[in-house]
């Protein structure tokens, strides 16, 4: 849902004239560049830290920033702690199998919930709870990361694979599992922080815990 982003903090007076700026949800933030030839824009963040979606760059809220963003790319910004869930593109309901779902996790010290609605797509099944609400829930400290999934309603997605990708962690994990199952990850060097993924079948898992 795309609102002002006076609705993530309603306390903060500098959120409330912003115009160009606004919050995808919870956890995005996202503002277009209009002039010619720009190569990048100041905008505010409110309260709490942020990771520049293009270079995971961290930033404290409260605070203008710059952001560097060319004619590729447009400012965006992900709340530290969310979970953003990304299917493969697609121009319309049902056009590609999804055997895969990709999620990416954000560092935070706090507790930070996220919410995933899936159903099929179309029709109405979804009036007789054929339907599915994912609620993550990432923590943690200097050492760890747990996220933790809460399921409800009946639906069943077609994938049968996750692809997790966690941004910003201040350290380099030795561990990485599932429900207490021992998870292959791999790495890739970031302009600010490394990049970890697994790739696990555990799609209905109740824990994921990165630890040090």
């Amino acid at each position: 849902m795309l609102r002002p982003i006076a609705f993530i903090d309603m306390k903060d007076s500098e959120t409330f004239h912003r115009q160009a700026e606004f919050a995808l949800g919870d956890n995005l933030l996202i503002c277009p560049i209009a002039e010619e030839k720009a190569d990048g824009r100041w905008m505010y963040l409110p309260e709490g830290k942020w990771y520049y979606w293009w270079t995971d760059q961290l930033e404290q809220g409260k605070d203008e920033v710059w952001a560097d963003a060319d004619l590729n790319r447009i400012p965006l910004w992900v709340k530290a702690g969310a979970v953003l869930p990304l299917y493969p593109v697609m121009q319309y309901v049902g056009e590609k199998k999804v055997n895969e779902l990709t999620l990416h996790v954000y560092y935070t010290e706090d507790e930070v919930t996220s919410t995933l609605y899936e159903d099929a797509g179309d029709g109405y099944g979804y009036e007789n709870n054929e339907k599915c609400v994912k609620t993550f829930t990432v923590s943690g400290d200097a050492s760890s990361l747990s996220i933790n999934q809460i399921f409800e309603g009946a639906y069943e997605a077609e994938y049968s694979s996750l692809k997790v990708i966690v941004h910003g962690l201040p350290f380099t994990p030795s561990t990485i599992t599932a429900d207490t199952e021992a998870q292959k990850f791999a790495s890739q060097e970031g302009n600010v922080f490394d990049t970890y993924t697994l790739t696990t079948q555990k799609v209905k898992f109740e824990k994921i815990e990165i630890s040090k």
